[in-house]
């Protein structure tokens, strides 16, 4: 296949005709593989401006008038990215417009001037006592709740529960256990900060700004509650096997036993209202530092913006890409078309010679897999993949 290298069409018809592999090679050299001027030669030859006319074909009217519907289908795209543009742009006009007045609250606080803070930042110490009133307690109780609860599924089998317990267990912690426990091995000792982790990681996760943080935090959930469910279901089982040693009752079926439902609810239940309230405490505490909230409030809004402006950079893109392909298809609509068996044949081999140059080059590493990766983003984006 052959194609003129730098001619202008439009003031001769000579061709100065080579191959387009070669051409490739020598094109990839003197560029250095830059991936940016491998993708324009790409679009020159898909737009066929180095594409000998000889192997053009002409275009039915059906096939123009499907080109003409593709257009326009085109043409309605560009319209919606333009309108989501005009969207973030207002969108950041008003976050910036926030921002501003936030700046402005933090130099009056700085100069002694009264502020009316919004009632959800203002520091409340009836708020944190009343959380810490129940966040103390049921940290002891989670403490104690998870030292019984592993050392009677890492200690207590059916043999033990028979002999001591009549066949029976207690779900809540019992006096002495706590002794009896770290007798048995001092590390239970430390078993419950794993759940105590789990609570602050909670926390800490929230406090992100991610899109995936509420997914982050049900993995944490799911988590622990397996952790809770396996155990309850561990006592449940040792339970049963227990009694069908003392005698041959049937085992109560794991749906039925209200042991498992207690132990579940009592340990993760509790640890779910736990974590909440460790939320809250905390947060109510940040809010002593007005400055310190607003400045994080302002960085959080600089990620928004930046979040924007993101979205209307990609926009541009589609929308650029999409205007090339509107060219491209008017283009074929007016004058001739270059068959795509032919068209993927012409990129196929300009694309061969690029990358052979780049090909066990150490320094070129990089731009290989960046061509590479170009090339087959261009196949796809214009629709010429198998």
């Amino acid at each position: 296949m052959y194609f003129s290298n730098d001619v202008d069409m439009s003031e001769t018809n000579k061709y100065e005709k080579v191959k387009l592999r070669s051409f490739g090679y020598e094109t990839s050299g003197k560029a250095g593989g830059d991936p940016a001027v491998f993708l324009a030669e790409l679009n020159s030859i898909y737009q066929g401006k180095i594409i000998d006319d000889s192997i053009a074909e002409i275009l039915t009217e059906e096939e123009r008038k499907k080109l003409r519907s593709e257009v326009s289908d085109l043409k309605n795209e560009i319209e919606g990215h333009r309108g989501q543009i005009q969207q973030a742009q207002e969108r950041i006009e008003k976050k910036t417009s926030d921002k501003e007045k936030i700046q402005q609250e933090i130099n009056d606080i700085r100069l002694g001037k009264d502020v009316n803070n919004k009632p959800q930042e203002s520091f409340s110490w009836m708020k944190l006592l009343v959380n810490l009133f129940f966040l103390i307690p049921l940290s002891i109780y989670l403490f104690l709740f998870y030292v019984a609860t592993i050392y009677k599924v890492f200690y207590f089998d059916a043999i033990q529960i028979a002999e001591s317990s009549n066949g029976t267990i207690s779900a809540l912690p019992a006096p002495g256990e706590l002794s009896d426990a770290l007798s048995f091995n001092y590390l239970l000792l430390f078993a419950p900060f794993l759940f105590f982790a789990f609570g602050f990681a909670l926390h800490v996760l929230l406090e992100l700004r991610s899109k995936l943080k509420y997914l982050y935090v049900a993995l944490v959930l799911a988590v622990t509650f397996c952790l809770d469910f396996l155990m309850a279901y561990k006592i449940h089982k040792n339970t049963s096997d227990a009694q069908q040693l003392i005698s041959d009752v049937e085992p109560i079926p794991l749906s039925q036993d209200s042991n498992f439902y207690i132990i579940l609810f009592m340990g993760f239940v509790v640890y779910l209202i736990w974590s909440i309230l460790l939320n809250a405490s905390i947060n109510e505490w940040k809010k002593r530092d007005i400055i310190g909230r607003r400045v994080d409030l302002m960085s959080q809004i600089d990620d928004e913006i930046d979040s924007e402006r993101s979205k209307i950079d990609d926009l541009k893109n589609e929308i650029k890409l999409k205007e090339g392909k509107i060219k491209i298809k008017q283009e074929q609509i007016d004058g001739l078309v270059l068959p795509i068996d032919k068209l993927k044949f012409c990129l196929s081999e300009f694309n061969a010679g690029w990358l052979s140059f780049l090909t066990g080059l150490p320094e070129f590493s990089e731009r290989l897999k960046t061509c590479e990766s170009v090339y087959d983003k261009f196949l796809a984006d214009n629709s010429l993949t198998v």
